[in-house]
């Protein structure tokens, strides 16, 4: 498959989304340009059954300029689809004829059990290692929620408990004792028998789930960089319980303030879904409705795969970014290596997972990006490479990680006080400290970026200190380096490393 690039436009109830991406041959999604208008289609559908003159001319000058957009990037296909507002609206069908006359581009009408599959698609495409899941959108008219594995999409089903409606239906400012527990009702009413044993995971998408996050995101103190976090289900039962007794303009005050007068609705229903499930957190993923369109399009019309192993998607992101800077050279995959084998012997030492493993592999890829912007203080150029990297598949809490163990593989050794450390937890904290170690002394054992150490055995000796035999072609400039390298690995396994070897 040649290099394409294609448009997906999204006409929701609360916004109209527009995405443009290219696909390269190696399979690799890249964003282009993208948009959110919102125009609110829902408000006037739940009150009076239509779209009223406004509200409808102005989706159709949103499409209009969309397509104009997507023209520009040299889109070769425009795709559109409509949701809940539009499936219900009396001149719905009207408003999707007026759209296709002035632009050229037909919006389809997809059913509801259509947009949860869409959706499944697209989580399964950014987070396959969070699989198996129940994926949660809380939109504008409705709530899709979605099964599957990581292999295959099982079912989905549509509820009429999007937040326009609910707002429509429980008020748009604070709601009563009476009202919540009306809403709440209705809620549980509505949520199919078995979803409370069905989800291992929780995955949110959507506008407002992602307001929601960046709020408890604020109310943590932790840096927000705008992208994914999780949630956990006390402090979401506390967001509702805030936002629900506040007016709209209070909410205003707090949030994105054209969010105000839906977001206490969509915080008590997803409240619901949470608590009807086994789930301590939910993960807020930057997946939607446009990308499963742009996927599935991809899929039917260019026989593009989904990627066979976990994690996929994800490394092809990482070799993506480290490619756009001139990297993931012979020496950066064997950095990679090293740093992998030096996990494997400490990282029962280190409590550390194979999610761990996985971002340690990451980073070591990424470790020298900065380079291209300056050698001086590359590590502090690669960490904010990263974070502005448009890392698809990765959540915030990942690309903030693999930020700072790239911040922290050379010079300075991490500490609690640093500005983005200190607001971070403690465990999530431990864990960079411990993987920037690792990755500190693998760039070390590739000092020259000849390959010189061919292996790096790191094996725990009588007197209970560690012993890192070196062997290879002559590697004396990578044992010098190792000796200077190895401080930060020591301190954090709080044992001493021998370094031997140094010949070939």
């Amino acid at each position: 498959m040649s290099n394409v690039r294609i448009a997906a436009i999204d006409i929701g109830s609360n916004s109209i989304h527009l995405v443009v991406v290219s696909v390269s041959e190696s399979g690799r999604i890249e964003l282009l340009d993208r948009e959110k208008e919102m125009v609110k289609l829902g408000a006037p559908v739940f009150q009076t059954g239509s779209i009223d003159r406004e509200t409808f001319t102005k989706a159709v000058a949103t499409m209009r300029r969309y397509v104009r957009i997507a023209d520009g990037r040299e889109a070769l296909d425009i795709q559109a689809v409509a949701t809940s507002a539009v499936r219900e609206a009396k001149n719905g069908l009207a408003l999707l004829a007026a759209m296709g006359r002035e632009t050229g581009v037909a919006p389809r009408l997809i059913s509801g059990a259509e947009e949860a599959r869409l959706i499944w698609l697209a989580v399964q495409h950014a987070l396959t290692p969070e699989l198996p899941a129940l994926v949660v959108d809380i939109g504008g008219g409705s709530v899709e929620l979605s099964w599957g594995t990581a292999q295959s999409f099982s079912h989905g089903v549509s509820l009429k408990l999007g937040v326009q409606r609910m707002a429509h239906d429980f008020g748009s400012d604070e709601l009563s004792s009476k009202a919540r527990k009306a809403l709440a009702k209705r809620v549980r009413q509505a949520l199919p028998p078995g979803i409370s044993i069905s989800a291992r995971t929780l995955v949110g998408t959507s506008g407002t789930i992602r307001e929601l996050a960046e709020i408890c995101l604020k109310r943590r103190g932790a840096p927000d960089d705008g992208k994914i976090v999780c949630i956990q289900r006390d402090e979401l039962v506390a967001l509702a319980d805030d936002l629900c007794g506040m007016t709209a303009d209070e909410r205003a005050e707090l949030a994105d303030e054209r969010r105000a007068d839906t977001l206490h609705v969509g915080a008590a229903v997803l409240e619901e879904i949470v608590c009807a499930t086994d789930a301590e957190q939910i993960v807020v993923s930057d997946a939607t409705l446009r990308d499963g369109v742009v996927l599935d399009y991809l899929r039917q019309h260019h026989a593009w795969q989904m990627p066979a192993l976990p994690g996929g998607a994800r490394q092809r992101a990482v070799v993506g970014l480290a490619r756009r800077y001139g990297r993931a050279s012979p020496a950066d995959w064997h950095v990679r290596r090293l740093a992998e084998e030096l996990f494997d012997a400490t990282h029962r030492s280190l409590e550390l997972d194979a999610r761990s493993r996985e971002l340690l592999g990451h980073a070591a890829l990424l470790h020298a990006i900065g380079k291209r912007v300056r050698y001086k203080g590359h590590h502090k150029h690669g960490r904010y490479l990263i974070k502005n990297g448009e890392l698809y598949g990765f959540t915030g809490e990942e690309v903030r990680a693999l930020s700072l163990i790239v911040r922290y593989h050379r010079k300075k050794l991490p500490k609690r006080k640093h500005k983005r450390l200190r607001k971070l937890a403690r465990p999530q904290r431990k864990t960079i400290e411990k993987l920037a170690a690792l990755l500190r002394l693998a760039v070390a054992l590739d000092r020259g970026a000849t390959q010189a150490v061919k292996d790096a055995e790191l094996t725990r000796g009588e007197d209970g200190n560690l012993m890192l035999q070196l062997r290879g072609s002559s590697p004396q400039l990578e044992a010098w380096a190792a000796r200077r390298g190895k401080k930060a690995l020591e301190k954090v396994l709080n044992s001493g490393i021998q370094i031997a070897g140094g010949q070939g």
